[in-house]
């Protein structure tokens, strides 16, 4: 059974080999477009066993374990997305973002530079898929302050204290086994204006969430359990007309 490390280690040189090498294959065109959309910004930490090692000798029996760390980032999520995609890379300047026009529901996207050619979903697989929501439901919100200006025009403009959550899910797609979540914290900032027609016009969100450092029986990375998940994960961004999601 292969050590964290190794598994890690093999993991950097399969990304090597498909992301690094010169493909013919072109890239898949947009599946759409989106006109409402967050930045978002993943930094994950991932903390993990490797198998414990028993060494037998006169005085009796020695286990030894010891445990990795490898860090999931945007640079390793578009690398993954990319292999579940069949693509040999992104165009440049590729990011990730959260979606929240009606069609994409707040999944979490591949766009292209300028962020309105959406080039693959990340959210919406079976047995691969990454979701983060920065709130968790309307049950999980806490205290919030703001401002409120009824009638037409008008405006909201709120700070709520939330839940939110992320999961990485693949079954062997692209990785080995890896299905790992986290749930924590949430600050978000909402702003949403309309006209005196009662059109919205436009919004402003910027959410932040801190996932605590989960651990379990559940948690597998790289087919490794016992599996340490903390970090952070935030989104910001304007768009046009109402946000649905945040605003009234």
């Amino acid at each position: 059974m292969k050590t964290i490390k190794t598994l890690i280690c093999a993991l950097t040189v399969i990304l090597a080999l498909v992301f690094c090498a010169p493909g013919a294959r072109a890239v898949t065109p947009g599946i759409g477009m989106t006109t409402n959309f967050t930045v978002l910004n993943v930094s994950l930490i991932v903390i993990t066993n490797g198998p414990l090692k028993v060494a037998t000798n006169s005085a009796g029996q020695t286990y030894t374990s010891t445990a990795g760390k490898a860090t999931i980032n945007n640079a390793f999520l578009l690398n993954v997305f990319a292999a579940w995609d069949d693509q040999p890379a992104w165009p440049a300047g590729s990011k990730l973002v959260i979606g929240w026009d009606e069609q994409w529901d707040g999944d979490v996207l591949v766009v292209d530079g300028n962020g309105t050619n959406v080039l693959y979903d990340a959210s919406a697989g079976v047995d691969n898929y990454f979701i983060a929501h920065p709130v968790q439901n309307q049950q999980s919100e806490g205290a919030t302050a703001g401002k409120d200006v009824e009638g037409n025009p008008g405006s909201l403009n709120y700070k709520a204290y939330s839940e939110g959550y992320f999961e990485l899910y693949d079954d062997e797609v692209y990785l080995p086994f890896t299905d790992i979540s986290g749930s924590g914290s949430s600050a978000i900032n909402f702003t949403q204006n309309w006209n005196a027609s009662g059109a919205g016009t436009t919004w402003n969100l910027t959410a932040d969430l801190t996932v605590e450092n989960s651990a379990g029986l559940g948690e597998y990375f790289l087919n490794m359990d016992y599996v340490t998940v903390g970090g952070t994960l935030d989104t910001s961004g304007s768009g046009k007309g109402f946000n649905d999601t945040f605003g009234p």
